[in-house]
């Protein structure tokens, strides 16, 4: 998903698609979970790179690094458990 944050990236691959004046626009978002694990399952989901690697962990590495990343993300946390994160996406626009 990283490998298309630069918008020169996404008009290369358009106009390399055939598109023609594409236009790429950056959306600010806040990504919302109600809780450390569900954030967790989502970030494990949306990353097959983050999953495989996790995967090939034994228990306790897994739960070295998941206790790393509750105490890294837990400084997000709006209270109640939820997690809120700024996101950015890109929006494109062209023509075929």
């Amino acid at each position: 998903m990283f490998a298309w944050r630069d918008p020169a990236t996404i008009v290369e691959a358009l106009q390399d698609g055939g598109f023609v004046d594409p236009h790429v626009e950056q959306v600010d978002m806040t990504l919302r979970f109600d809780d450390l694990d569900d954030w967790w399952d989502t970030m494990l989901d949306m990353s097959p790179s983050l999953y495989d690697a996790v995967a090939k962990l034994d228990p306790a590495q897994r739960d070295e690094l998941r206790d790393a990343v509750d105490e890294r993300a837990g400084a997000t946390s709006t209270g109640a458990d939820r997690i809120e994160l700024a996101a950015r996406t890109h929006v494109a626009l062209a023509d075929a």
